[in-house]
């Protein structure tokens, strides 16, 4: 396993958050078609490992990390953004931005801001997250 993923499963264990079993690459697949999005593979490896948090866990500084059945669920196909991480039951989502390359944070409840691009890798989003990098809120 890679170091940053066992780090961020550590971190995550450590806090006794209720983590939901492995996703299945069918699983995986099923998203990305329902989506019509390529994740990228470290989001893959993650969810390997791990399909998000169970629902309504957050993380120390209030971030959750959603399921895969989350994500399709609450997507909304007239945007692009395809969350992934909220915090703060939804103060801000974190996520995929369809035909764009990156992470990007965007506050839901404010419909004129546009998204913004916080990192190109997921890992090193994990890694803001469970650091409490300021470029997350």
């Amino acid at each position: 396993m890679e170091k940053w993923l066992d780090e961020a499963l550590g971190i995550w264990k450590s806090q006794n958050l209720k983590l939901n079993e492995k996703a299945s690459t069918t699983l995986i697949e099923t998203a990305e078609s329902f989506l019509n999005f390529q994740f990228p593979d470290d989001f893959k490896q993650l969810y390997l490992e791990m399909n998000g948090f169970d629902y309504l866990e957050w993380e120390e500084h209030l971030f959750s990390v959603w399921s895969l059945e989350r994500i399709i669920e609450e997507f909304e196909p007239e945007r692009d953004f395809i969350t992934f991480s909220d915090y703060s039951l939804s103060a801000n989502h974190i996520g995929f931005r369809i035909g764009r390359v990156g992470i990007y944070k965007i506050y839901p409840s404010l419909e004129d801001v546009r998204p913004e691009l916080i990192s190109k890798s997921f890992k090193e989003v994990v890694n803001m997250i469970n650091s409490n990098s300021k470029l997350v809120y």
